[in-house]
């Protein structure tokens, strides 16, 4: 989640987590049979559920992306007792924090370090994540551990003495660290085409995931926090970015983790956007064939059967009824004027019937996710999806923007 405006949505993402469905899971357990969920314990997803030894795991969560940040240990469990006491059972966190040259902050607080053009990683960071874990199945809590980030406003972290390392996007690193890293001045999104950086990223992978692999605290990885084309400008860096780009990315990704960890789930950390003209690279499979006709459910206007794809008629079918009540609302809303005929005069603050043809961002792909996509990689368990109640796109002081601000996406204080 991008901002302290988002930071609501972002405690209600783990209640909203989507588990793949069944066909996917099936794919996955063919593909990664070496060790999957065969001792108790482990949350695994299945037809489209949480599950654990067998049961339907049904949960609250928040998220505490902080909580490797605090001061003592003392500071964790007093947090996670109070996760505990208002019965949340899944708190997400970073797992990681870059660093760039030489540091006085305290070990325990970053995960990687990068001197001189060199990745090194960080123990004392991993082991305060794993003592986090410990905890957590104390109280009963699984944790889903975010491992990179993609908010961060500039290069290297502006942090300040009014904001200071560790406050909120400041000073994690995340994309833009590597590839500043490994190609200074280059595009931020080699971070998904770029083979020394994926390589560097996998390395960071392989250094923290076999660490916690049998960890039955773990509820899942998330490979990133909002994968994006763009960054904390609200810019697209390179021209050849787009919704394959990150999907490409994170199948590549998603495998590579599933060969370190066959035992937890593996979450995109998308965030929840469609891109309904988009061409699917992992399309879902054909629907039976029809008995009879078909059913009505499932056969279009003209007679075909649906892919079960969101399409931009579907989205604007749902836009026009929802404008459609809002209009029969206003007519029957107090103070309604009725003219000499008995026809009705809408007030002039009233809602005006006018039906748009704009999808909006979260569905025209503007944001360069396929959520959809996404969900049918066979090494993608689950999906946090961020929850808008009355909008389609983000908004901010009620403005409707394209991206995120200048500065980050809570401005220039983050």
């Amino acid at each position: 989640m991008k901002s302290a405006s988002l930071f609501t949505a972002g405690l209600l993402a783990l209640s909203n987590v989507i588990a793949t469905p069944s066909p996917t899971r099936v794919q996955q357990r063919n593909t990664h049979s070496k060790r999957w969920n065969n001792t108790p314990g482990f949350v695994y997803a299945e037809d489209g559920k949480f599950k654990i030894d067998g049961k339907d795991f049904f949960f609250a969560g928040t998220t505490a992306y902080w909580l490797t940040q605090v001061q003592t240990n003392d500071d964790i469990t007093k947090t996670l007792d109070d996760i505990k006491s208002d019965d949340l059972e899944v708190v997400r966190i970073w797992g990681f924090r870059e660093v760039v040259g030489e540091t006085n902050d305290d070990p325990a607080t970053y995960t990687q370090q990068w001197v001189n053009g060199e990745q090194k990683c960080n123990q004392a960071g991993i082991d305060r994540i794993k003592f986090i874990l410990d905890e957590a199945e104390k109280r009963g809590i699984y944790v889903q551990v975010s491992l990179t980030n993609n908010w961060a406003p500039t290069f290297p972290a502006n942090a300040t003495s009014e904001f200071p390392p560790g406050y909120l996007s400041n000073s994690y690193g995340g994309i833009d660290t590597y590839v500043q890293q490994i190609h200074p001045g280059g595009d931020r999104d080699l971070f998904y085409t770029d083979d020394a950086v994926k390589a560097a990223y996998k390395k960071w992978l392989n250094c923290i995931i076999p660490q916690i692999a049998s960890h039955k605290a773990l509820f899942a990885w998330e490979l990133a926090n909002d994968p994006r084309c763009r960054g904390a400008d609200g810019t697209t860096t390179s021209g050849d970015c787009n919704a394959h780009t990150i999907t490409r990315w994170t199948a590549d990704t998603s495998a590579h983790v599933k060969t370190l960890d066959p035992n937890h789930m593996t979450a995109s950390g998308d965030g929840g956007f469609y891109c309904t003209d988009c061409k699917k690279l992992f399309p879902l499979p054909p629907p039976p064939p029809s008995v009879s006709g078909g059913s009505p459910h499932n056969v279009g206007k003209r007679g075909k059967q649906r892919t079960g794809y969101l399409t931009t008629a579907m989205v604007r079918e749902r836009i026009k009824a929802e404008e459609k009540a809002a209009y029969r609302a206003a007519r029957n809303a107090p103070g309604a004027k009725k003219s000499i005929r008995g026809g009705w005069a809408a007030p002039a603050t009233s809602f005006k019937r006018q039906y748009s043809s704009s999808i909006g961002p979260g569905y025209n792909g503007a944001y360069f996710v396929d959520t959809e996509d996404i969900a049918n990689i066979p090494t993608i368990d689950c999906q946090t999806f961020q929850l808008f109640p009355d909008q389609n796109t983000y908004t901010e002081n009620g403005v409707e923007t394209s991206g995120p601000p200048p500065g980050g996406a809570g401005g220039a204080n983050f």
